[in-house]
């Protein structure tokens, strides 16, 4: 019987599959409700009671997402019902709470469509452009954020999926993952501020003021964390 890591990758295998038979190009943002349609599955956004999303096997199949959740999360859920069914056949019913699409979970049903939704949304070749466009010998939070913004997923999701790239180490990311919720101000002309939790309104102002003032220098990256 296969280990639980080998499972893993055949689920991130399956998802990169996934992608190249729907002709997806895979070094730019996914559009994964697009590409549920196009699989042929209905979906469908309703105000779900404990749940942030489910997929279903009546008719060709489909997925429910809930409109009470940002929309990053709304398409990761969407990318983990389609793991679900992907990885199941599209025969069994999948109802997922927060801790079955976002949690550390012992559910091997859960976790597999974890990582399916992870390689889905963030594959290889869209994090190697990203990333290719930075200058960061290490990475810190503002380039996961980098990733996040332009993969269209929470930051937590982008450090994870980082991991199973092997971009970066278990303490790394355990380092990364500390340094949340941040809050980042994107400027129109590409200049980014990233602030830690703690700033005050001041705080913001001062920062803003500073990113206007860089941005006609030329837009720099700056951040604080």
């Amino acid at each position: 019987m296969a280990s639980g890591h080998t499972r893993r990758l055949a689920a991130a295998s399956s998802a990169s599959r996934l992608l190249s038979e729907a002709g997806v190009d895979q070094s730019r943002k996914v559009d994964v409700f697009g590409l549920a349609e196009r699989l042929g599955l209905w979906l469908a956004f309703f105000p779900l009671d404990g749940l942030l999303g489910a997929y279903l096997p009546e008719g060709t199949g489909g997925i429910l997402i809930t409109t009470e959740r940002s929309t990053p999360i709304q398409r990761y859920t969407a990318a983990h019902e389609l793991g679900h069914w992907r990885l199941d056949g599209g025969h069994d019913a999948a109802l997922d709470t927060e801790s079955d699409v976002l949690g550390r979970t012992d559910i091997e049903r859960e976790t597999l469509a974890q990582v399916f939704a992870g390689a889905l949304l963030m594959p290889p070749p869209l994090i190697h452009s990203i990333l290719s466009r930075r200058n960061s010998t290490s990475l810190s939070p503002l380039d996961v954020y980098t990733v996040a913004r332009e993969a269209g997923v929470s930051y937590e999701a982008a450090a994870r999926q980082l991991h199973h790239l092997d971009r970066i180490t278990q303490h790394e990311l355990r380092e990364l993952l500390k340094v949340q919720p941040l809050t980042l101000i994107i400027h129109e002309s590409g200049g980014l501020v990233c602030l830690g939790p703690r700033k005050s309104p001041s705080d913001l102002r001062r920062y803003v003021s500073a990113m206007n003032a860089s941005a006609s220098s030329g837009g720099h990256l700056r951040g604080e964390t």
